[in-house]
């Protein structure tokens, strides 16, 4: 078993999270259901189980910063990898994003037709390499609200996806248990040899 690690570190110590400007510089983080939910689940409530997942890989590098990720696109990477997103996986988007390619902070979003996909899926969590699901900027987090609202936990700003040469395998997040709406994680994947 190969050990890769996903998490982009944050570039400042002091970690405040702030959706209006969900940046780089705030590393690889976790939104708990409580961020749109009052009476979500925060952090510190989440089953554990919840944060060990087996995770299918799409990739949608042909995607340009600030394009929508929509359904059709989803079902065309799972068609092109010859596999399918099960239920209870997590799904980890790769879009080959990086900061500071003169890409500034305008990456793939995730639309709304693409989230209630993964919702129909009813997939546990949703990773992306990029600092937001949602258009930064633009006040509303459409996606953040469907996947959320239905219990599925939403990552942001892996790092590392390029070196991943398996489309399954075993990821694992790991937050400090805090009563929080959101953190900063450590996300693991377990490759086979």
């Amino acid at each position: 078993m190969r050990v890769l690690d996903l998490t982009r570190p944050p570039s400042t110590l002091s970690f405040k999270l702030d959706l209006s400007s969900h940046s780089d510089q705030y590393g690889t983080r976790l939104d708990a259901p409580q961020l749109v939910l009052e009476e979500g689940l925060s952090v510190d409530q989440l089953p554990v189980d919840r944060l060990v997942r087996d995770s299918v890989l799409l990739d949608l590098t042909s995607k340009t910063p600030g394009e929508p990720i929509d359904d059709e696109d989803l079902e065309g990477a799972e068609e092109e990898a010859g596999l399918t997103a099960r239920e209870g996986e997590a799904v980890v988007i790769y879009t080959g994003w990086r900061p500071m390619h003169g890409q500034g902070f305008k990456s793939p979003v995730l639309s709304t037709y693409a989230a209630e996909y993964l919702e129909f899926k009813r997939v546990s969590m949703v990773a992306v390499d990029t600092p937001c699901l949602d258009e930064l900027g633009e006040g509303t987090f459409s996606a953040h609200e469907i996947l959320l609202r239905k219990n599925i936990l939403v990552v942001e700003n892996l790092t590392n996806l390029q070196e991943l040469d398996q489309s399954r395998f075993r990821m694992i997040v790991l937050p400090l248990r805090l009563p929080a709406k959101a953190t900063l994680v450590r996300a693991l994947a377990f490759l086979d040899d």
